[in-house]
């Protein structure tokens, strides 16, 4: 299943990245130039996932994060119309990124999509602060530059975790 959203084209390729779906992985290591294109993705995010490289279980040094970060700057400033998210996408082992992508990208009208409120705290632990941040900019609105640095700053630490098998 792709998750590409060519609205949010760094997330919904991280999302696949760091997702349970093995099979996708696997499509994009091999074939990584057709899924930067499926992904809508930029040369320069492309040279940054070929550096990281596309072994199983590999992941972006701490440079390399800093660089991913700073892309998804702009795709995160402003939260979607319709705050709402699809618990279907949580991953404890990353449950920030998952979040993000459940309420920016996935743009599919699934039933089992709900408001954004602090229930999507209990299929995405530790969330809290980015919930918040959400829910206080609104729809469509600016997130405070202290409220986006804060998720950029806990997305980077997620990004680096130790985990199984990220990429």
């Amino acid at each position: 299943m792709s998750y590409a959203n060519p609205s949010y084209p760094i997330l919904s390729f991280l999302y696949a990245l760091y997702s349970n779906d093995t099979a996708e992985k696997k499509k994009i290591r091999d074939n990584p130039r057709r899924a930067y294109r499926e992904y809508h993705l930029s040369m320069q995010m492309a040279d940054i996932c070929n550096k990281t490289g596309r072994e199983p279980g590999a992941k972006p040094t701490a440079g390399l994060a800093d660089q991913i970060v700073a892309l998804m700057r702009n795709e995160l400033i402003a939260p979607p119309k319709g705050l709402m998210y699809d618990p279907r996408y949580a991953n404890l082992q990353f449950p920030l990124l998952s979040l993000l992508y459940a309420v920016f990208a996935d743009s599919a009208a699934s039933p089992s999509r709900r408001p954004l409120d602090n229930k999507a705290l209990a299929y995405f632990p530790n969330t809290g602060a980015t919930v918040a941040a959400l829910l206080e900019a609104g729809e469509g609105n600016a997130l405070s530059p202290e409220r986006l640095n804060t998720t950029l700053s806990a997305l980077k630490t997620e990004l680096l975790s130790p985990v199984y098998s990220p990429w």
